[in-house]
């Protein structure tokens, strides 16, 4: 039962301003539990305009698989495929039906759902592969422009 979806949560707060912004999000699971994740912004918002410093709370979104269906239409999903977990390190939860999206459009299992929809000069900027503004390195990577800027918080112009 592996099917794609975008698992509604709710961006509650910026951990860092500086491009690309991080921020924090915050999930509410079947059992009333309270997870939070923290990553990059585009990881979360999906056809949303939002820039670093931009007003929360809003809604966000973590692409994810529902890996099984348990008791009274509980489902299983899981964040792992794009490597996004909660504080924990947890990347499974139970979820009721509601809080998840059916996923519109096919995505590239390496872009980040804001970059297939994202335009302007901030979307073009992050339409390379997602795993490239993930905090660890990729082996192999091309290196460029864009690459020259891993680590840092904003490219200069």
């Amino acid at each position: 039962m592996r099917s794609a979806g975008l698992l509604r949560c709710e961006a509650i707060a910026w951990v860092d301003e500086d491009w690309p912004g991080w921020v924090r999000v915050r999930l509410v699971d079947a059992d009333g539990r309270t997870w939070f994740f923290v990553d990059k912004m585009p990881v979360f918002f999906v056809d949303d305009h939002i820039l670093p410093g931009d007003s929360l709370p809003r809604p966000a979104f973590v692409r994810c698989n529902v890996v099984g269906q348990q008791e009274d239409q509980i489902l299983v999903v899981s964040t792992a495929p794009d490597h996004v977990e909660v504080e924990d390190g947890t990347t499974q939860f139970r979820i009721r039906p509601n809080q998840l999206e059916r996923a519109s459009r096919p995505w590239s299992p390496l872009m980040a759902p804001s970059c297939v929809h994202m335009k302007g000069k901030l979307g073009s900027l992050l339409s390379g592969s997602r795993q490239m503004w993930r905090s660890r390195p990729l082996s192999g990577m091309v290196s460029g422009p864009l690459t020259s800027h891993l680590g840092r918080s904003r490219p200069s112009n």
